[in-house]
């Protein structure tokens, strides 16, 4: 425990030589002064003086007292209140002196009497460092406020004499400062070296005895624990020979052989050894004993450490048996191992993907026959050059960063890149790289993906063509929306040309007055705003329209209510004139990666398909549902209809290419299909479809990102 930095021992210290020390600096020094500066200052300054070191003592001795009881209560907080309280009445003490040289000095008494009460006061502060130096914020606070006011009175009086005593003064107690805080460090370390020995050797788990004279004098629990042993006095006074069997496991004597061991660890300084004892019930027991000499308080002993080792022991005998068995255990996993390396090397040559075996710098150090063939170069060339060689120029620096890559994580998996073949041709692989075991090789797989590559290509190509198909078959579809949202602007437009010809053919205004000019003038701004207005709709339907069929080149980071909103502004009027009511439900708020128009052409399928299906079917109270949510990977949007659903036997043929439940004048078979690969191969989504409640539900799935 420590209080305001300082052990508790070291506080014990100064409660014990306060007393003494009080006695010194406020009755005895006090009373020296009394007598020497009798007749020479006025009685009330020096009996007022005497009196207040005499209250300062008996204050003194109960802080004694008090912090002695602290210190026994073992409560942190009077330690600490006595020691500020014991500071305060040092300070105190110090400054009682201070303050009789300052009245000598300003009574201009005899030099003398003024250079033997320095010398009383100097007497004092020297003294203090044995009585209160364990506590140095004491000690520097006493010798500061005694000797710092001493320095200034000297000072005051003047004279080179003065001013020689208080420059001596100067360094008095800059270096009695000094001295004072090494003794302290000293004390201090000291203190805690004790300490920290006292708690290894009470709290360490392990026996610790010290030797004197080839006899235990002292112990601690652990040992007295290890062998059985009911307290310290019994331990102490048991014969040594029956802590050990007559003779130790080599043949030797245990007497003989301990007197040599100790004897050995006096004269070399230190020495460990293994020992086998025998506790008070007469069970066995193994140690690991280090002897140390040591000087304890001026004494030479041996410091013993004993360690319990029975366990390690008997876990000893165990592998010494399972040993016995090592050899015929070993001879059974070579044989094992061969026989996966025959395997390994049988996978290796026969296997169809090229594996080659590379150094940290890509250099080969093996391949099979696949990887030769692949690349034309036989095993003797490749071994002659590297990976990072075989690569053309613009894949290196990526190619270089892979191979970082695969150190830093011990794999990379997929890498794509063009390799240069023996005969100067191209292709494209992919490889599959792995960091050895031994942490000194990589494992390479690769695979010849240029027929495959070509083959996905003109898939996409393929697929685009669909896609521009399956748009050009809305094309009907969409130029009957674009008339359906058309007639109704025209429709105004028409009739406000018509009302605005009769107002100039009837002649309703009065044009010969201003009143009638200004009633024309308001009117027919009205009825041309009316028609501008018109025009912007007519405008904005076109647009709408346009920017259905411009294509999506980068997905757009958005809410997949953004596309829905956009697909009702061109199918919505259609909807609207069949009856066809929309209920949304919307509690996404993520956003995703989307090629809007791609996914605006998949809601366009959908909400067609059931428009053209509640048509077929003349479903009254048409319904179409929209309801979107979060999911843990992205979101989800399901899309479901009340017009009677589709025939199960047909259900999983709705995303097949050409499949149409519509007459073959109405329907190409490609809306579903160009739906589902917008969805799963454009955006890394899933689109189902299930009969719900009366009715077929499109489930879309979006992950967060595009990978």
């Amino acid at each position: 425990m420590k209080t305001l930095n300082y052990n508790v021992k070291l506080v014990e210290s100064i409660s014990k030589g306060v007393r003494l020390g009080t006695l010194t600096s406020n009755l005895i020094a006090p009373s020296v002064t009394l007598i020497l500066l009798s007749n020479t200052l006025p009685n009330v300054y020096l009996f007022s003086w005497y009196f207040i070191n005499i209250f300062i003592y008996f204050l003194r001795i109960n802080n004694s007292n008090t912090l002695q009881e602290a210190l026994l209560s073992k409560s942190k907080k009077r330690i600490s209140n006595s020691l500020y309280y014991l500071f305060f009445l040092t300070a105190l003490s110090a400054l009682a002196y201070s303050s009789i040289v300052w009245i000598s000095v300003i009574h201009n008494i005899a030099i003398t009497k003024i250079l033997l009460i320095a010398i009383i006061i100097i007497t004092m502060t020297a003294g203090s460092i044995s009585t209160i130096g364990s506590i140095y914020t004491a000690f520097i606070l006493y010798i500061s406020f005694a000797i710092i006011p001493l320095i200034g009175a000297m000072l005051y009086v003047s004279g080179e004499l003065f001013n020689l005593i208080s420059f001596i003064l100067l360094i008095y107690l800059i270096v009695h400062s000094i001295s004072a805080y090494r003794l302290f460090i000293n004390q201090r370390d000291a203190t805690s070296l004790q300490d920290s020995f006292k708690t290894i050797f009470t709290q360490t788990s392990d026996g610790i005895v010290l030797v004197k004279n080839n006899r235990f004098k002292d112990c601690n629990d652990s040992i007295i624990k290890m062998f059985g042993f009911n307290s310290k006095e019994e331990f102490l006074n048991y014969d040594l020979k029956k802590f050990s069997p007559i003779y130790q496991p080599d043949g030797s004597k245990s007497k003989r052989k301990m007197l040599e061991v100790l004897k050995i660890a006096w004269n070399e300084g230190n020495y460990g050894y293994q020992w086998l004892h025998t506790k008070i019930n007469k069970e066995e027991l193994w140690t690991d004993i280090n002897l140390t000499r040591i000087n304890l308080n001026g004494e030479e002993l041996i410091y013993g450490i004993w360690r319990d080792i029975s366990d390690r022991k008997e876990a000893e005998a165990k592998l010494e048996k399972l040993n016995n068995t090592l050899e015929r255990r070993v001879s059974e996993q070579i044989l094992e191992v061969t026989k996966k390396t025959e395997l390994f090397e049988a996978i290796f040559h026969t296997a169809k993907d090229g594996i080659a075996i590379l150094d940290l710098e890509s250099n080969f150090l093996l391949a099979n026959k696949a990887y030769q063939d692949m690349t034309g170069y036989d095993e003797r060339e490749l071994y002659q050059t590297s990976c990072i060689n075989l690569t053309i120029s613009n894949m290196v620096t990526r190619s270089k960063e892979v191979l970082q890559k695969v150190l830093e994580d011990g794999y990379f998996n997929d890498y794509e890149k063009i390799c240069i073949l023996k005969n100067g041709k191209h292709i494209e692989i992919k490889m599959n790289l792995v960091l050895m075991p031994d942490k000194k090789s990589i494992l390479m797989i690769s695979k010849d993906m240029t027929t495959e590559n070509i083959l996905k290509k003109e898939k996409q190509t393929h697929d685009k063509k669909l896609l521009q198909h399956s748009k050009l078959a809305q094309m009907g579809e969409m130029i009957s929306m674009i008339a359906h949202q058309w007639r109704q602007p025209l429709g105004a437009i028409s009739s406000t040309a018509v009302n605005l010809k009769i107002k100039l053919e009837f002649e309703s205004f009065d044009l010969s007055s201003k009143d009638g000019i200004k009633e024309a003038t308001t009117y027919f701004d009205e009825r041309l705003s009316d028609i501008e207005s018109f025009v912007a709709n007519l405008t904005t339907t076109i647009d709408d329209f346009r920017n259905f069929y411009k294509p999506n080149k980068v997905a757009e980071l958005t809410n997949i209510k953004q596309p829905i909103l956009k697909t009702f502004k061109i199918i919505e009027n259609s909807l609207t004139t069949d009856n066809i009511s929309i209920v949304q439900e919307h509690s996404t708020t993520k956003e995703v990666m989307l090629f809007d128009n791609e996914v605006m052409q998949v809601l366009l399928n959908i909400f067609k398909n059931a428009q053209d299906n509640f048509r077929l079917k003349k479903v009254l109270d048409a319904k179409i549902s929209i309801r979107s949510y979060d999911t843990t990977k992205g979101i989800c949007l399901e899309i479901w209809d009340n017009g009677g659903g589709i025939d199960k036997d047909i259900l999983d043929k709705i995303f097949e290419p050409y499949f149409s439940t519509k007459t073959e004048k109405n329907g190409t078979g490609l809306g579903l299909y160009m739906s589902k690969m917008i969805i799963e191969e454009h955006h890394n989504g899933n689109l189902n479809a299930k009969n719900k409640n009366g009715g077929v539900c499109f489930k879309i799935e979006l992950p967060d990102r595009i990978i």
